[in-house]
């Protein structure tokens, strides 16, 4: 599960908190200020909410994305078995998002990522996925479903670790707070594994809050996570089928709206932030049980096609 989790934070802690939120901006969000556009291209009716998932790219526009974490601290910082790790993800995503209809929408990415360790590219990644949404509604609901296709390989593209496809669906809300925001995403998943032991069903309910200070040059995000797994196979040495809630919490700022260049200027930096993650893992099985607490600075930078 080791690829597995890799993907998780690298979502949680480097694309979703970031770059939802580092747009340049006038809108309590940090978002730009024509989020969504219809078929038509008519402005959406709530084109300033974030809603998980809407990561700032326009209607009939694409992007190619660089991300870069680094990990400086893992484990509890302040217990025995505290250490400096130097684990870094690194990803290039070429994003495109492309009207359906005048309520449906379809967003493809794909693209590398690298897991390097100790200097070394310990683990790599292929990865493309196809979501199909609603647009953001007058009431701030948007429904989606997405397939998911990954495949890890050892070191720089080498042998084969695993194959996974994810299909996931389920509902967004969000929502204008005061200057802030707040998403909410319920969303039901199953994974289908090359690696029998790694299939599982889960459900999880994602909650994200931003709020913009100092004339919205600098966003505080802060993110929790809940999430059931039902593995659906038994593991060679385990005594039953394996269950697993994981929680995680995630806090942090970014200030890439600090660093923007003048209006009009072209500017690659979409988010240039650090935060800390509590994860827990409390398993059935002791020895799936998990926690960390990790400080991962991440820069995005960002090109529209």
């Amino acid at each position: 599960m080791k690829s597995a989790s890799v993907r998780l934070l690298g979502y949680l802690l480097a694309i979703a908190p970031l770059s939802a939120h580092a747009e340049p901006a006038a809108t309590p969000n940090g978002e730009a200020e024509t989020l969504k556009s219809d078929a038509s291209g008519s402005d959406q009716e709530v084109d300033q909410l974030h809603i998980p998932g809407y990561d700032g790219t326009r209607v009939g526009a694409s992007a190619i994305e660089f991300e870069f974490a680094p990990e400086i601290a893992s484990h509890n910082p302040l217990g025995s078995n505290s250490r400096t790790s130097t684990s870094t993800s690194t990803s290039l995503t070429f994003i495109t998002t492309q009207p359906l209809s005048d309520r449906l929408e379809v967003e493809f990415d794909a693209g590398p990522s690298m897991l390097l360790e100790h200097g070394d590219i310990a683990e790599s990644s292929l990865a493309a996925s196809l979501e199909l949404r609603t647009h953001q509604s007058s009431s701030g609901f948007a429904g989606f479903a997405r397939y998911e296709l990954a495949h890890d390989m050892d070191s720089f593209f080498g042998s084969s670790l695993a194959t996974d496809q994810t299909l996931t669906g389920g509902l967004r809300y969000g929502a204008n707070v005061g200057a802030g925001s707040i998403g909410v995403e319920l969303a039901p998943r199953w994974v289908n594994s090359n690696h029998n032991t790694d299939d599982y069903l889960a459900a999880e309910l994602f909650i994200d809050a931003f709020y913009p200070v100092m004339n919205d040059g600098i966003g505080l995000i802060g993110e929790v996570s809940i999430d059931r797994r039902w593995y659906l196979n038994n593991g060679s040495a385990a005594p039953g089928k394996r269950r697993d809630w994981r929680f995680e919490g995630f806090a942090g700022i970014d200030i890439a709206n600090l660093l923007a260049p003048p209006p009009g200027r072209f500017n690659p930096l979409h988010a240039l932030g650090v935060g800390v993650l509590w994860l827990e893992v409390d398993s059935n099985l002791d020895s799936a049980d998990r926690s960390a607490f990790k400080v991962l600075p991440a820069i995005t930078l960002r090109a529209d096609l």
